[in-house]
């Protein structure tokens, strides 16, 4: 009896929000955001793009990263991590999940992670799924 109580309770309150939905899934992206050479300026980028989310689109971030190879440095190859910035906002990892963009033009930056004299080049990626507002 209390199974199907639930059963019913959570139906009804579900049905509301079924027909609430105005997303449409239309494909996943792939955006590649640029490169470029560190400098030892943490408040200049090292590249900057443009990203434009059309009208009637929205896009969810899923990832985002602006990483470093670098060679052999005493032996050891390691990968380094720099900054993204929206509008010049930095992505923080823990608000990826809330990080929703509607129809718009961004400017996408990549920041140095430190003021340290390493050499190395920076390539800024971002991925996401582009949806269609429908009414």
């Amino acid at each position: 009896m209390n199974k199907l109580l639930v059963l019913i309770l959570t139906s009804v309150f579900s049905i509301p929000f079924l027909n609430s939905q105005n997303l449409q899934f239309k494909e996943a992206v792939f955006f590649d955001c640029g490169s470029g050479e560190r400098d030892g300026n943490c408040s200049t980028p090292m590249f900057t793009s443009e990203l434009k989310v059309e009208t009637g689109q929205v896009l969810k971030i899923t990832f985002i990263s602006c990483s470093s190879f670098d060679g052999k440095q005493l032996g050891v190859s390691y990968i380094r991590e720099g900054l993204i910035a929206i509008n010049e906002n930095i992505v923080k990892p823990e608000t990826l999940n809330e990080l929703w963009l509607p129809a718009g033009e961004y400017q996408i930056s990549g920041y140095e992670p430190d003021e340290t004299k390493m050499s190395g080049t920076f390539k800024g990626v971002l991925s996401g799924l582009l949806y269609d507002v429908v009414p």
